[in-house]
């Protein structure tokens, strides 16, 4: 590489990473958002210890959040060393491995391909895509640049080892691979793009139909002193003309790569089980149709990336619906065009290391509810990218000498306008990330009908103390998934929150005929009974579900003061003194087992409990009122 050359390979490499820094600059102000970030670092005690010998162990050990990806977890405990719970110093991190990514990504493209400006184009394009903003501004999602960060420098590796071929040089590519796949188990497909590498920029497949034929014969010296064309193999660059070598060859050598990818998945398997779906749930035709709804859906963001949201809900469609089919119609004609142009290489490559990276995560093993996410496109998007701007500097190459220079300035121009733009939506789509009122707020707009959104920005208003603004998020949860008990038990606690009882009694009455085995709506609905006065109705529901949940102490609680109310308390007694047995420190439950002592004749035993209740809460009224009239019962109430 001459002088000049690696001046402008160092001066497009700061570029990249200043260019990456400036679109990216809005994470600085994010927070961490409740969707992964509690159990991947803000809630995880092993990671908030930062590094310890402890978490070593427990990074390699662990299958914490259905996956293991120890490298992931170090980094998260670095973080937490150097910067603490500081969530911009974490996103800031993310940021510095994406740039990285983008200079590992041009240094590749220009080592393997020769080419400056394309392999420029195509890093510039990778770091500024809005697409990108997922796997950046999620804290959880560092394992996805760190993850990448180890597949670039596995390729690097790679190509280096076909010029220089070397056992240290193969095992550096083969430790590579597994720290990537120690970060992100996605990377399981490198194996097979280090096999299309092979056949373009490579050139180190055996066959006849790789070179590009030229219109006019010259000579094997010309030719190989010849400038090398962007859009052709590198056989002089690469070792291909010279040590090309059949497929079964080029497949053997990458046994020790397809092992670590096979036992990758395993473990990936088994971790995942609590999330794969199954097939009565998912049935197969549906996972096909939305894995080339999907594919089809990616590409459109790839060109107008408009509504990226941070979840995109599950549609089942049938493989005969018209979407279904139009997808499929579309992907069978892009492949059928990259077999047609595989004379050029780039094409049929580019489109292949699309769909093949995107195999893990198409959802034929459904993991998750979600159809499709932004950060599956992370290294897929690679190959769409290579392939697009690959044929522009082809069809350049191809213009007269005018013509070519004319066009060149035209393409630049263009090239710059389309960067400034995707920069400018990835600085607002960065934005999005802010905190989680932001995140799902956009995510229901982005996206059409989705219960997901509805529900968790219900939660986040909910938990902010703004319950009215929240009914109606819930109120659309329940209106796409009616049978919901979380959207209803969640809707039940906004309208009481707002006052509106017997609505909120309605809502947890709906939960409790969805689902009779879920917790949460029958302590909801019978605690609200007895507030309300409907003792009868709430003793039915509380002693059911303490049959149900002999420990919960909030169940035995209402049950007692159900039956109080209903003026048996010698009924009252079993249940309260559950409660209390269950927990020592429930200064109501006490209270209530001092009344029924009192009305059930053991005074000195109910003068305990009202201490007791005092002792917890000293602050509590109506114990310290009730332990001052012990002496007249009948006036006592809990």
């Amino acid at each position: 590489m001459s002088s000049s050359s690696a001046f402008k390979s160092c001066a497009i490499a700061i570029a990249l990473i200043g260019a990456t820094f400036v679109a990216l600059w809005p994470v600085g102000a994010n927070g961490f958002i409740g969707f992964d970030d509690p159990r991947y670092i803000t809630r995880n005690e092993e990671v908030r210890a930062g590094l310890t010998s402890r978490g070593v162990v427990w990074a390699f050990t662990t299958t914490h959040a259905y996956n293991w990806h120890p490298l992931t977890w170090l980094s998260h405990m670095t973080d937490v060393e150097l910067f603490g719970l500081d969530p911009a110093a974490h996103h800031r991190v993310s940021v510095a491995l994406h740039a990285a990514n983008a200079v590992l990504l041009f240094v590749l493209l220009r080592s393997s391909t020769g080419a400056l400006w394309p392999s420029a184009l195509v890093a510039f394009l990778f770091a500024l895509h809005p697409l990108r903003v997922e796997s950046v501004a999620w804290a959880s999602e560092r394992k996805d640049v760190l993850g990448a960060s180890f597949w670039l420098l596995t390729m690097l590796l790679y190509v280096a080892w076909t010029r220089r071929p070397g056992t240290a040089r193969f095992v550096s590519v083969v430790a590579a691979f597994a720290a990537g796949l120690m970060a992100k188990p996605m990377l399981v497909t490198l194996p097979f793009v280090l096999l299309l590498f092979d056949v373009w920029p490579l050139g180190r497949v055996q066959t006849e139909a790789l070179p590009v034929k030229s219109k006019r014969k010259t000579s094997s010296a010309k030719a190989a002193t010849a400038s090398p064309q962007p859009w052709r193999s590198m056989p002089g660059r690469t070792g291909g003309a010279g040590h090309a070598s059949p497929w079964r060859r080029l497949i053997v050598e990458k046994t020790p790569l397809l092992v670590l990818a096979a036992g990758a998945s395993v473990m990936t398997l088994r971790a995942q089980q609590g999330i794969v779906q199954s097939v009565e749930r998912f049935p197969l035709p549906a996972r096909i149709a939305n894995a080339a709804i999907s594919c089809a859906r990616y590409l459109g963001k790839m060109f107008w990336p408009q509504d990226l949201a941070v979840f995109y809900p599950y549609r089942e469609l049938s493989l005969a619906s018209p979407t279904a089919l139009g997808a499929i119609a579309l992907l069978l004609a892009i492949t059928a065009l990259a077999v047609r142009c595989r004379r050029r290489g780039y094409p049929i490559v580019g489109w292949l290391w699309f769909l093949g990276t995107l195999v893990p995560v198409l959802g034929l093993v459904q993991a998750g509810i979600q159809s499709m996410a932004d950060r599956y496109t992370y290294l897929p998007g690679i190959g769409i990218l290579i392939a697009l701007v690959w044929a522009a500097a082809e069809q350049l190459e191809r213009r007269g000498a005018l013509d070519r220079a004319v066009a060149r300035h035209a393409l630049f121009a263009t090239a710059t306008v389309v960067l400034a733009v995707l920069g400018w939506l990835t600085w607002r789509q960065t934005m999005t990330w802010r905190d989680d009122e932001t995140l799902f707020a956009h995510a229901a707009s982005a996206t059409r009908d989705s219960y997901w959104a509805h529900y968790n920005l219900g939660l986040t208003l909910l938990d902010g103390g703004r319950a009215g603004e929240a009914i109606p998020q819930f109120e659309d949860a329940v209106r796409l998934q009616p049978t919901s008990v979380e959207a209803l038990v969640n809707l039940g606690r906004a309208l009481e929150q707002s006052g509106r009882v017997p609505e909120a009694i309605a809502a947890f009455r709906r939960a409790r005929e969805a689902n009779r085995e879920d917790l949460p709506a029958a302590r909801h609905l019978s605690r609200l009974l007895v507030s309300s006065g409907g003792a009868s109705e709430a003793e039915t529901v509380a002693a059911i579900a303490a049959s149900r949940w002999p420990d919960d102490s909030q169940l035995q609680y209402t049950t007692g003061i159900a039956r109080l109310m209903l003026d048996r308390p010698g009924d009252a007694l079993e249940p309260l003194r559950r409660a209390v047995a269950i927990d020592p420190a429930y200064a109501a439950a006490h209270n209530a087992l001092g009344i029924a002592l009192v009305r059930a004749g053991d005074r000195a035993a109910a003068i305990e409990h009202f201490q007791r209740a005092v002792e917890i809460e000293p602050d509590y009224l109506e114990a310290r009122q009730n332990l001052a009239r012990v002496g007249s019962a009948p006036t006592l109430s809990p």
